[in-house]
């Protein structure tokens, strides 16, 4: 999250919110346009988009299967790979 700051001289920043709103407040003050007496506008940015793609053929073989493998697991132990 960012909040968007209006400072008393008029100029506007995006500040990055990286723990929580308290820690926020207590780190700024109102020098910088931070106070809780103010509306606080909230900016949320994600920070990666994914695509997710579906399975349409084999890219690789493994000893032991016919058809494409879609999942494996380790052991516990992180020895034996199970598919």
């Amino acid at each position: 999250f960012y909040a968007l700051i209006t400072a008393k001289d008029g100029t506007t920043q995006e500040i990055e919110i990286t723990t929580s709103l308290q820690d926020f407040f207590t780190q700024h003050n109102e020098k910088e346009g931070v106070s809780t007496e103010r509306v606080l506008e909230l900016i949320y940015q994600p920070l990666a988009v994914f695509r997710v793609r579906p399975v349409t053929r084999c890219t690789d073989t493994m000893p032991g299967h016919t058809e494409a493998v879609l999942h494996v697991s380790y052991s516990p132990d992180g020895r034996n790979l199970a598919s």
